[in-house]
């Protein structure tokens, strides 16, 4: 049986509906958090960020090219337009059309190309800002955590962003004296000395 779009999201919605009532039946805590806040904090971050803007920095550069050409091809044409014979006319005509064409090409997929790029370099992060939610909503015992981005009204919850922030802090100290080799041996002796 094939089921039609509009008819698998009536079922996909009732489903989620179902879904959400059962966690909420059974005991335990609700939070939510916004999951892009939970990337800014991941050290990660600022390096696949630079890499995103690097890609994109190329490919203005790429842009800003084109534009040039076309822009001294536009120039040519218009101070030596009307002197040129015919065919270098019509030559200088169909090169700056071919040129206004790519740009406008280049834009379109620059634009996709740039968002591909950002996909790719984000959604490692993404997936793991997701575990370190998990981990830390198993620690404090929440049943249930909702990014901010899918809920559109919740009566009850706590928002865990300080719980996560907590744990990504502490995960980065712990990094650093790995790296180091300074530092409590033990996340307990941390604890303490806190």
């Amino acid at each position: 049986m094939k089921i039609r779009g509009g008819m698998r999201g009536v079922i996909c919605v009732f489903i989620s509906i179902i879904l959400i009532q059962n966690v909420f039946a059974q005991k335990g805590k609700t939070g939510y958090v916004a999951i892009d806040s939970v990337i800014v904090l991941l050290p990660e971050y600022k390096t696949a960020q630079e890499e995103v803007q690097k890609y994109a920095i190329e490919l203005q550069n790429t842009f800003d090219e084109l534009v040039k050409e076309y822009n001294k091809k536009q120039q040519e044409f218009q101070e030596k337009g009307e002197t040129l014979p015919k065919i270098k006319k019509d030559m200088l005509l169909d090169d700056l059309s071919n040129l206004e064409k790519k740009i406008q090409d280049f834009q379109s997929k620059g634009y996709q190309e740039l968002q591909k790029k950002q996909q790719e370099v984000l959604m490692p992060l993404v997936k793991r800002a997701k575990e370190i939610v998990a981990e830390v909503a198993k620690e404090h015992g929440y049943r249930a955590v909702f990014d901010v981005g899918a809920v559109i009204y919740m009566a009850d919850g706590e928002d865990i962003l300080p719980l996560v922030k907590e744990k990504i802090e502490k995960m980065k100290k712990e990094q650093q004296n790995r790296e180091t080799g300074t530092g409590a041996s033990k996340p307990q002796e941390a604890q303490e000395k806190k």
